[in-house]
């Protein structure tokens, strides 16, 4: 115990006197005279206020005071010189947006090509903004030479805002899965789709639409997996597609086809009648006309009026004379309403004994 105590006084000494010593001494290489702090800790002077630098630290809402330093380590961030910038003139505009005399800067690069006044990010996506005239992408640059805040020459990376040269801003528009507005990589404007701000060629521009995160369509076809995968549309048309549910992905149908995806792969299913149609709040059971399917594989011997999933996260289902395992008929004999699953350990029991994946039985507890 006195060991401990012994132990635990010096780290205390220590820390102390690392406050004291960083307080007293202005705070080491953290400690810098910024532009605006209110409006960016992104930028601030050199010690004679002749050059202007940009933070390259991950965490712009990091602090300078003595606490940080100490468990973070003094040279946990660092600056770069801005080269172009001029300090008399220089004045912050936003967290990442900076101007002088000559230049409008995003964080440490010229950006002259951007209209401030009508730039935005744009929300859902995935680090894109507009402005009145480009779409940008939020790109990492290629390693460059830069002068830090000691006057040495470091190599890095940086992002910089990229100009997608085919986008038309007066038209480009985010698309949206069925489910409503949800982070999305998909856009298009009069002429092209783009996925990830890349255009997609070979596709339908007007009719092309987002149903869900896995499937896209167009007039001519169903995709899965960007539009590497697609077979026909028979439906002729992107509209009047539903989905089940919110947060199922996988599934989409409309008045004469289901449409089911799993991975890279999908399937195609004739509907007589709509109002048969469930997922049974899972992502890998679903019926139509009376038939259940595991994962797109239909189950033999499976009652669709009584099946229902026992945990929508797994893979056990049930109907009232039958229990499965995925698409296989398992433990016959046993009354499947008896089996229940334990939230706690995550394991399925009937009559005390613990199902086992690999013999597909319920067996005795081990002690």
């Amino acid at each position: 115990m006195k060991r401990y105590l012994i132990i635990l006084l010096a780290l205390t000494a220590l820390f102390t006197s690392t406050l004291l010593f960083t307080a007293c001494s202005g705070g080491g290489r953290n400690k810098r005279a910024f532009v605006d702090e209110e409006k960016s800790k992104f930028y601030g002077y050199s010690q004679n206020k002749d050059k202007i630098l940009f933070e390259y630290s991950f965490d712009p809402n990091r602090s300078n005071d003595p606490a940080t330093n100490f468990f973070r380590g003094s040279n946990d961030y660092h600056w770069v010189v801005i080269p172009e910038a001029d300090p008399a003139s220089f004045k912050v505009l936003d967290q990442e947006f900076a101007q002088d005399d000559q230049h409008l800067y995003f964080r440490n690069k010229v950006a002259d090509f951007v209209d401030y006044d009508s730039f935005k990010y744009m929300d859902y996506s995935h680090l894109c903004y507009i402005d009145k005239n480009h779409v940008y992408q939020l790109t990492t640059g290629e390693f460059e030479d830069y002068i830090d805040e000691n006057g040495e020459t470091i190599n890095k990376q940086f992002a910089y805002l990229n100009i997608v040269e085919e986008a038309d801003a007066n038209t480009y528009h985010l698309l949206f899965p069925l489910r409503g507005k949800t982070a999305t990589d998909w856009a298009k404007d009069k002429d092209h789709v783009f996925l990830y701000n890349e255009i997609i060629e070979g596709v339908d521009v007007p009719t092309f639409r987002v149903l869900t995160s896995l499937i896209t369509i167009d007039k001519d076809f169903i995709y899965v997996q960007g539009v590497s995968t697609k077979i026909p549309n028979k439906h002729q048309s992107s509209e009047d597609f539903h989905i089940i549910r919110k947060d199922n992905a996988d599934i989409v149908y409309n008045q004469e086809y289901l449409y089911y995806v799993l991975v890279d792969d999908i399937k195609e299913f004739p509907i007589k009648d709509l109002h048969s149609i469930s997922d049974f709040d899972s992502a890998w059971y679903f019926t139509i006309d009376n038939i259940v399917y595991y994962c797109g594989e239909k189950i033999e011997k499976a009652e669709a009026d009584s099946f229902e999933v026992i945990e929508k996260y797994n893979h056990m289902a049930r109907d009232n004379k039958h229990l499965f395992y995925k698409n296989e008929l398992v433990a016959e004999g046993i009354d499947p309403k008896q089996v229940i699953f334990d939230k706690e350990s995550y394991e399925f029991f009937y009559q005390g004994k613990k199902w086992n994946e690999e013999s597909k039985q319920f067996e005795e507890v081990k002690k």
